[in-house]
């Protein structure tokens, strides 16, 4: 039964070339995108992992109130800090 099904499906294909082509074409873009998507997930979740307590490291982004040039800085806290006193002090 299934072979029945593949060779019908197969001369669907052939015989509806440019749906085919349309069909083949959207779902290789789609499953480009995806991939592409869950690469940048795991790049921007993976983010300084490497550090021993990657947990309490946070990027803040600063502006030079003079020169309105904005910045980023990593601060990696103490377990016992809060991280809004750290960046204020700063």
């Amino acid at each position: 039964m299934i072979k029945h099904y593949l060779k019908v499906a197969f001369r669907n294909l052939l015989k509806y070339k440019t749906q085919t082509v349309i069909s083949v074409l959207g779902l290789a873009i789609g499953l480009a995108f995806f991939i592409y998507g869950l690469h940048w997930l795991n790049y921007e979740t993976s983010y300084d992992s490497f550090y021993p307590e990657a947990e309490r490291s946070y990027l803040v982004y600063t502006q030079d109130e003079n020169n309105k040039v904005g910045y980023f800085r990593q601060v990696i806290l103490a377990a016992n800090e809060n991280p809004a006193d750290v960046v204020k002090s700063e």
